[in-house]
């Protein structure tokens, strides 16, 4: 997630955030949410119906304010990109609008570059074209086939990255197919090693 904040549009990380500020900070800010230690989180339930109706566009929370002497309902967005992190395996309903990737901790003989603040000069060049690149985008993007999935949502949540494969051209239409099969095949297999157990 550090790394990460640094490419994203208005990144804000947390490692803990309250039910009431996360539907006004979405409001307020339209923020990139980047969600750390998401398993510690003790209010893991109430979080995820605003996570889930942050999903879409008119996906919104409902609260009564205060005005004078009276207490009128004032609508908060929830919707806003979202990075999450956490051990485990997310509830159900958050991996259907979601696109996991799954990690592993890094083995002993595992050799990587670490990340340091000099890196952070790059990083800014890399964000301002990725900015510059979505500007330019004409609104008519390509109409791509969905992922070939019996799961509607799934289809929903590839499409924008399956698009941005399809403007990018060359083999990275393929590879983005590819690493959608990969990974959403990486769920299903998941979810049948745990339906297994709750059989046994």
């Amino acid at each position: 997630l550090n790394i990460l904040r640094h490419f994203v549009d208005k990144g804000e990380q947390a490692a803990s955030i309250s039910q009431a500020s996360l539907f006004r900070f979405v409001e307020a800010e339209r923020p990139t949410l980047l969600l750390d230690e998401f398993d510690q989180q003790s209010n893991v339930d109430d979080l995820l119906s605003l996570l889930n109706s942050g999903h879409e566009r008119h996906g919104a929370a409902i609260r009564m304010v205060p005005k004078g002497n009276d207490y009128i309902p004032k609508r908060f967005s929830t919707f806003c990109p979202k990075i999450i992190a956490m051990i485990g395996k997310p509830k159900d309903t958050l991996v259907d609008r979601s696109i996991v990737v799954m990690m592993q901790r890094k083995k002993p003989q595992d050799r990587v570059e670490r990340f340091n603040q000099d890196m952070k000069k790059s990083f800014e060049v890399i964000k301002r074209k990725l900015t510059r690149w979505r500007e330019n985008l004409s609104d008519r993007l390509p109409e791509v086939a969905p992922l070939s999935t019996n799961n509607d949502r799934e289809a929903d949540n590839w499409l924008p990255l399956l698009t941005i494969a399809e403007i990018a051209g060359s083999e990275w239409p393929q590879r983005a197919l590819e690493a959608a099969k990969a990974l959403s095949k990486d769920i299903e297999d998941d979810s049948v090693k745990i339906q297994l157990l709750l059989d046994i």
